[in-house]
């Protein structure tokens, strides 16, 4: 019986997901054969390649030319133009550099911990999926999410967005890349995990193309999005005939082991756990079972994963002491909604038992405790073991601000190895804390602020406006609580509240003042769309959120080091750096300014254009859109030919004469200034002094512009 395991893009890169690893190791201990495929980094380390990047040089061509040879622009098409200009300019420059970038963030070398070496490769990654984002527009991916505007959350836009080649990233790539060798080994069952909305058309455009190629394995979805939209999955019966044959729900070692049990035994389904599945008769759902007891479960088993693709220098494993919460109350929350609202611990014993495997195994001290919040009774008798066993490890977890997080707790805690904790503040203002029945004060808050710093380790907190009721002045008291305990805080997110599925408040809307507008909802759609009878709106909350990172944000050290090295990296840094720069203070942005020499270019300067730097041809003046983009201009654009100087690592733009190509032409690096002018004088038959005032007047602005260098 073989058992094949995926987990589809999109989600981030820099480690594995632990969905996958706990699930093989509980089959595997039952003598189950699996292969478990992490198609999420595979396709990043794909798409992010030099070779794919250039495969799409003809169609941002053909896309550019088309809207170029145009006899008007519309607004729509100005901000389009010019996007695609950036992403045809730019191509050669960064798929010339993207493998490069990606090995300095796998290197455990100088240059990963080289903030400025980190950022610039970071840079180049993210110009490289901004490219291929532009030739899927409007579709659009990031290292933390895929936006497909094209997928309307109906059966029918699943049925479109899986079809639909030019706009779903991952179909060409399954299709050429992927799904011929996944059937290579025949697999009798295929389990999909979906854990996030992001991977919900990557993993039906997969499914429907393996359903096709194997129509006799037997193709299973899991995961907490798929917990979700349980009832969508039941009522849509050709989810079934095209895509799939059955759907686990909440925790799925015990359900996942029953299932292939029965497909092996060939068994009806109906005696199988936590499943819908679809039989002559219609979709069913069976009962539901208790999970595996946690004490039961065996430590993850992360081989068959390509750990040296992940954009990391060493692994940095996911763990978990307990699974669900153990609060469960707070309004704003549907995480603990996959567990089944149900919350266990892990023995303390076996937690580090398990760290001891990992850590030997795959030779890492490196964990990340994806718990949705370990108790402070648990972390008090986790820190004490691994101390005691003399493990030399650095971790992170998620902890709610709890009392009990004392400055002697916090100590043991920093003396185990935790670096950093992740705190849900989420507001400065009492009323909206007991409105969200966070079960926390602001004082609460603010003596675990002081305890866990004053420990050394960092903080990092997340903010949330627009919980419904919010006022103007309590999103102030938050806006206040950060600043006022700036000298105790890391680092913070902000972020404004969104209505989703399995939250008590979509459960109980009255309740909170909210009125979900349900002829907008659709059937696989995970936020909802809703008004407040009371409160600071969406789009309110929203600039509040954007307002408070880019004001109050740039007044945090903190905030600042997470811009050049990112949250995934702050734990490794921390640990790095844990001797000489403990808090990280010393970190400095490097300047990506384009290097601007003191003195003038002269006669004898030998002027050479940036490498990144192209010349271009256009129907129509890119400064004047540009222009008109950043001043909300709505009006059509004509035809005005321009040549245009781009530089790709800069993203610094200028118009040039159109005779200075072919001055720019001989500034190679190996003629001065006066031989260029001799060239040129001897070519026009003019004075070669005049010709070197004027290419000097032309060069040196280009040297202010950052275009050129000269030495």
């Amino acid at each position: 019986m073989k058992v094949l395991l995926i987990f589809p893009p999109q989600f981030t890169p820099f480690r594995p997901h632990l969905g996958l690893p706990s699930i093989t190791a509980y089959l595997r201990s039952h003598q189950i054969e699996v292969t478990q495929r992490d198609l999420n980094v595979e396709t990043y380390d794909l798409i992010l390649s030099k070779e794919y990047l250039l495969s799409l040089k003809a169609i941002l061509a053909e896309r550019f030319k088309a809207l170029d040879s145009r006899a008007q622009l519309s607004p729509s098409s100005q901000k389009y133009y010019n996007d695609l200009f950036i992403a045809t300019a730019s191509l050669a420059h960064v798929a010339a550099k993207v493998e490069g970038a990606k090995e300095i963030l796998r290197s455990k070398g100088a240059d990963f911990y080289d903030p400025g070496v980190l950022f610039k490769a970071r840079q180049i990654l993210e110009q490289a999926l901004a490219i291929v984002s532009i030739a899927h527009l409007p579709t659009t991916i990031g290292f933390e999410s895929l936006e497909i505007p094209s997928f309307d959350n109906t059966f029918e836009g699943i049925q479109f967005s899986t079809n639909d080649n030019e706009h779903n990233p991952f179909l060409g790539i399954f299709v050429d890349r992927i799904v011929s060798e996944l059937i290579k080994s025949k697999p009798d069952v295929i389990g999909i995990s979906v854990t996030s909305r992001s991977q919900l058309i990557s993993s039906f455009t997969l499914s429907r193309l393996l359903k096709k190629a194997l129509p006799k394995t037997h193709i299973v979805f899991g995961g907490n999005i798929v917990t979700l939209l349980a009832d969508s999955f039941k009522k849509n019966e050709r989810l079934f005939e095209e895509f799939l044959d059955s759907a686990v729900l909440y925790e799925g070692e015990k359900p996942m082991l029953a299932l292939v049990e029965h497909i092996r035994d060939r068994l009806p389904l109906n005696d199988v756990p936590n499943l819908i599945y679809r039989d002559e008769t219609g979709v069913k759902t069976t009962g539901r079972c208790l999970p595996e007891p946690i004490d039961s479960l065996p430590t993850p088993d992360f081989d068959g994963l390509p750990l040296k693709l992940y954009l990391s220098p060493e692994p940095v494993l996911p763990l978990l002491a307990s699974r669900g919460c153990y609060w469960t109350k707070c309004a704003f929350c549907s995480q603990n909604f996959g567990f089944g609202e149900c919350y266990h611990k892990r023995n303390t014993h076996l937690v580090v038992e398990d760290i001891r495997k990992l850590s030997a195994k795959y030779n890492t001290s490196q964990f990340a405790f994806v718990d949705e919040a370990i108790s402070p009774s648990q972390i008090e008798l986790l820190a004490d073991e691994i101390i005691n066993t003399g493990l030399n490890i650095r971790c992170s977890t998620n902890i709610r601000m709890e009392k009990q997080l004392s400055s002697h707790l916090c100590q043991r805690i920093a003396t185990s190895g935790f670096k950093m904790l992740y705190l849900g503040l989420e507001s400065g203002s009492d009323r909206i804390l007991q409105l969200m029945n966070k079960g926390i004060t602001t004082d609460t808050a603010q003596t675990v602020c002081r305890n866990v710093h004053g420990a050394g380790i960092w903080n990092h907190l997340y903010v949330m406006f627009g919980f419904p009721g919010e006022t103007m002045q309590e999103a102030q008291d938050t806006i206040s609580f950060l600043l006022d305990h700036k000298s105790t805080i890391s680092s913070f997110h902000t972020d404004n509240f969104s209505l989703e599925r399995g939250m008590i408040i979509e459960r109980e809307p009255e309740r909170f003042g909210v009125t979900v507008e349900k002829d907008r909802i659709n059937d696989f759609s995970i936020a909802y769309s809703y008004s407040l009878n009371r409160g600071i709106s969406y789009v309110q909350a929203r600039q509040l959120s954007d307002n408070t990172m880019d004001e109050v944000g740039t007044q945090f050290d903190g905030n600042k080091v997470l811009e050049l090295i990112t949250h995934y990296y702050l734990p490794l840094y921390l640990s790095h750096y844990e001797a000489s720069d403990p808090s990280l203070m010393n970190i400095k942005l490097a300047d990506n300014a384009p290097i601007r020499p003191a003195k003038a270019l002269r006669p004898g300067s030998i002027p050479i254009v940036n490498t990144s730097t192209m010349i271009w041809r256009t129907n129509f003046d890119l400064i004047n859109i540009r222009r008109r983009l950043g001043t909300g201009q709505d009006t059509e654009v004509l035809p005005e030919p321009s040549t245009m100087m781009f530089d790709s690592e800069s993203k610094l733009m200028g118009s040039i004469p159109e005779q200075a190509i072919e001055i720019l032409e001989l500034c190679n690096g190996r003629r001065t200034v006066r031989e260029i002018a001799s060239i040129l004088g001897k070519t026009y038959d003019a004075p070669v002094n005049e010709i070197e005032k004027g290419v000097l007047i032309l060069l040196n602005s280009l040297v202010k512009s950052g275009f050129i260098k000269f030495k």
